[in-house]
């Protein structure tokens, strides 16, 4: 009776629609070596994701650029996906291939058809189970396609927005440098001494000439007032041109001196003339009109000059009075610089902490930037690095030889059911029969 269950079993199995499935495995280096992570945190500055093992970290790990699907896990979250599905089925047409009511239903379907997982070595295996070996070949390709493309948007996407967000950061480092800069070299150029001993080198230097030019400017005072007293009591003495005889070359202006010598010489030509000629003589007359021009001229010229001592207009009183007013000018100059060198003296412990505040600062943004230009570094490595993440270990065949149904499986299976049950039936009524018979009694 068994055997006519089994045979039954085995022969009804070959009614059942044929299986056939297809795998791909994948080996993922990067979530396998260990070597690898520690390398990849090394050169992302902070810790690495355990799912997408060649992440690259930004900002002491405030961002992250993980190279999406390069481990086993974050892969198979992606093949599993409702888009991975979705796609797979409407690039193969599994809604016509398998007449489903909808697409929905056809990717339900693929969802049951497909499963991914884990060995224990490791890799990632893609295996598909359907009624064509072929089409169980196409899916797997169709998923392996969606991973390599998804995986590659989704990473160009995280690396892409965390390299522009570290640009901004880096452009607003390099702004607050400049900024910084600026105020430091505002500070360095406030002028003043830079210490103590330089400004009291200063300070002595400033009133040692200030001493010098206020003696000179004094003396100066001196001078002017003794040649005024001097011309005034030269012209007040010369009171006509008959006083400057004895006075030749000694007359303050060079011009009445000069006057005085052509006036001294045409009183020698009268004198000759006079001894030679009569005085109605043409060359008496002459002479003598000579003489009269010169004494006129010389007349003028020293009413001029006591006129010019009276009212203080004498070129030579000019030209000291002028020498003075340029040395008192200096003393005021000397006078108003040495108390900006006394008040930068008071400001000096400021202006040096102010400095030394600029400069901190200068530093700090200098740092600043230049760590941004690591992260911005790492950012575009991120974003331009080698998207590979894992190799293929074996390729989706198509298998001829169906995995399902099993008949000798199914056959054993139906075999031992109705052994078991013949069994049961024969114990249970084993004991009836033995209390029926009378024999026994």
């Amino acid at each position: 009776m068994s055997l006519v269950v089994g045979l039954l079993a085995y022969l009804g199995a070959m009614l059942l629609p044929k299986k056939y499935a297809s795998n791909m495995s994948l080996y993922f280096p990067a979530g396998q070596s260990k070597a690898s992570n520690a390398l990849a945190s090394l050169a992302g500055g902070g810790a690495v994701s355990e799912g997408d093992a060649g992440a690259i970290s930004s900002l002491n790990g405030a961002l992250s650029s993980p190279l999406v699907g390069s481990g086993p896990s974050s892969a198979t979250g992606i093949l599993l996906s409702r888009t991975c599905l979705a796609e797979t089925a409407g690039k193969l047409d599994l809604k016509s291939v398998w007449q489903t009511s909808s697409e929905l239903a056809a990717v339900e379907r693929l969802r049951s058809a497909v499963s991914v997982s884990t060995d224990k070595n490791g890799f990632l295996i893609i295996s598909c189970t359907e009624g064509d070996a072929e089409l169980c070949q196409n899916i797997i390709r169709a998923m392996k396609a969606h991973l390599d493309r998804r995986a590659g948007e989704l990473t160009l996407s995280l690396a892409s927005s965390n390299r522009v967000l570290v640009e901004k950061q880096y452009k607003k480092a390099e702004d607050e440098v400049v900024i910084a800069r600026e105020d430091l070299l505002g500070a360095l150029a406030a002028g003043g001494p830079n210490s103590v001993d330089e400004a009291a080198k200063t300070y002595l230097q400033v009133r040692t000439k200030l001493v010098e030019v206020r003696s000179e400017a004094k003396s100066a005072g001196e001078k002017i007032a003794t040649l005024e007293r001097g011309l005034s009591s030269y012209y007040g003495n010369a009171k006509d041109a008959n006083a400057l005889e004895n006075g030749i070359g000694t007359a303050p202006s060079a011009a009445l001196s000069k006057l005085a010598e052509e006036l001294e010489t045409s009183r020698l030509s009268m004198t000759e003339v006079a001894r030679k000629f009569t005085q109605s003589s043409p060359e008496y007359r002459l002479a003598r009109k000579r003489l009269d021009d010169a004494e006129s001229v010389t007349q003028t010229e020293l009413k001029r000059q006591q006129a010019r001592v009276k009212n203080g207009t004498s070129l030579r009183l000019l030209d000291a009075k002028a020498q003075l007013n340029a040395l008192n000018k200096s003393v005021e100059v000397y006078e108003n610089f040495l108390d900006d060198v006394s008040s930068q003296m008071r400001r000096l412990p400021e202006r040096n902490a102010r400095i030394q505040e600029t400069q901190s600062i200068f530093d700090l943004t200098m740092q600043a930037r230049a760590r941004l230009k690591q992260e911005l570094d790492r950012a575009i490595l991120a974003e331009l690095r080698d998207p590979s993440r894992y190799k293929v270990v074996d390729e989706p065949i198509v298998d001829p030889s169906p995995v399902s149904p099993r008949k000798g499986i199914i056959a054993a299976i139906f075999f031992l059911l109705a052994a078991a049950t013949q069994f049961l039936l024969l114990g249970t009524r084993s004991p009836r029969s033995s209390s029926s018979d009378p024999s026994l009694s």
